[in-house]
């Protein structure tokens, strides 16, 4: 606002105060509304896309057609991402990630964890989750070798040196700390406390007579595909259908008919309702909606601020001036802040 239009505007003001008052209150809470729904839109806007290769990860999603329609999942067959990854060259990178649950301690210091998993050791590859202590490259490197958020290390070390400590999972399994993560952002679809190496459940597997690479049953895993370049969907010519073909077998004769597609990274917050999500997504449609109501609570509250100071003389210009100024300084905010995220 110049200086002319603030002395204009604040001699008004002093004339009629009241009047003015409550005008202004109108005119705050609209903007403030406005403001607060954008802030809201763009942090559902951002999802996933603080990962440095975010344009070019995919999520594997398996679907059953039958008689009564499609089920869909977010979770596929454990050897289907090393598989993939063998057999298609635009794939640069595979991880699966399993959920684990279950309490674990640290002396006396014990927790029920609820968002562990296991993954594959190519996570850091894939995933732009910054390490703060550790080497990417050793922090799976045994069975027993885990990497925690920074949070998760204040509740069970305090400000202690976490790595070279050895948590213990249900008695029985005992873990040591190779690794402080970054506390995954509020904007991120993958939340976690605790990831193990995927050698643990491989292990495990081994000794009930179970290769874990080589299982085309046990839908349990989220499986992400780093790709060498965006856009790129190897199903267009139909050799995704023929991998399934190649390693399920033909399912007609069940009635059931299995296949996967890939879902972009980016797309998974706002665009996807499959069954066994990591959590709960948002909505599209949601967004549109609020955009709507964003822009349409900052019209209204402008428009009744100036018919309402109108109604006396002396505040018309002042009114004119300090709607149009509003309107266009709230805008700026807020396209600025989105501008420097």
């Amino acid at each position: 606002m110049i200086p002319s239009d603030l002395r204009i505007t604040s001699r008004a003001i002093r004339r009629q105060p009241i009047l003015a008052g409550i005008s202004l209150l109108g005119l705050a809470v609209g903007m403030a509304s406005f403001i607060l729904i954008a802030l809201f839109v763009r942090e559902e806007l951002r999802f996933d896309r603080f990962h440095e290769h975010a344009d070019r990860i995919v999520r594997v999603t398996s679907h059953y057609e039958d008689e009564t329609g499609i089920r869909s999942f977010a979770r596929s067959y454990p050897a289907i991402g090393p598989a993939i990854s063998n057999e298609f060259s635009e794939v640069v990178s595979a991880v699966r990630l399993q959920r684990w649950t279950g309490p674990v301690r640290y002396e006396d210091r014990r927790f029920n964890e609820q968002e562990m998993f296991m993954v594959d050791p190519s996570f850091f590859e894939v995933f732009t989750f910054p390490l703060v202590q550790g080497d990417p490259r050793d922090v799976f490197g045994g069975a027993g070798s885990v990497a925690i958020t920074e949070s998760t290390a204040r509740r069970y070390f305090g400000d202690a040196d976490p790595l070279g400590k050895t948590l213990v999972m249900a008695d029985t399994v005992f873990l040591e700390v190779m690794g402080v993560v970054s506390d995954p952002p509020p904007y991120s679809h993958i939340r976690f406390s605790i990831l193990m190496s995927m050698d643990l459940l491989r292990d495990r597997w081994a000794v009930a007579g179970n290769d874990l690479d080589a299982t085309w049953t046990a839908g349990t895993f989220y499986t992400y595909l780093l790709m060498s370049s965006p856009g790129i969907q190897p199903d267009h010519d139909g050799r995704l259908a023929q991998f399934v073909e190649r390693h399920v077998g033909d399912q007609k004769v069940t009635g059931v008919q299995y296949s996967l597609q890939f879902q972009p990274l980016t797309d998974i917050h706002l665009k996807s309702d499959l069954r066994q999500e990591m959590g709960p997504n948002g909505s599209q449609s949601t967004i549109i909606v609020f955009l709507f109501i964003a822009g349409l609570v900052l019209v209204i509250s402008v428009i009744n601020f100036i018919n309402f100071a109108t109604a006396h003389p002396s505040l018309r210009i002042a009114s004119q001036i300090l709607g149009i100024n509003v309107m266009y300084y709230t805008l700026k905010y807020v396209r600025r802040r989105v501008r420097d995220e």
